[in-house]
C-alpha cells in the first residue's frame, strides 16, 4: 500500500506518519513525494508534535544521506 521505500515516522512509541522519499543524487536533494498522516491524529495535517516528528525525521534522513531538502 505505502510502497517499498516508505519511511515510518514515530513520535515516542506511536506511528504518526509515513513518508515516501526520493533521493536525487544528481542534484544532491531529497524530495518528499508523499506524506500520509495516521488517522489517529484526528486531523489530516496532524498535531504539532506529529508534524515536528515528520519534519525531524526527514531532516535526519537527508543529513544521513548527505542531501539537502527540496
Amino acid at each position: 500500500i505505502y510502497g517499498y521505500y516508505c519511511l515510518p515516522v514515530l513520535a515516542g512509541d506511536r506511528l504518526v506518519a509515513r513518508l515516501d522519499l526520493k533521493a536525487d543524487r544528481k542534484t544532491g536533494t531529497l524530495r518528499v513525494l508523499s506524506r500520509s498522516i495516521e488517522e489517529r491524529s484526528g486531523s489530516d495535517t496532524g498535531t504539532p508534535t506529529e508534524r515536528e516528528a515528520a519534519r525531524s525525521a526527514v531532516e535526519h534522513f537527508a543529513n544521513a544521506l548527505g542531501l539537502s531538502l527540496r
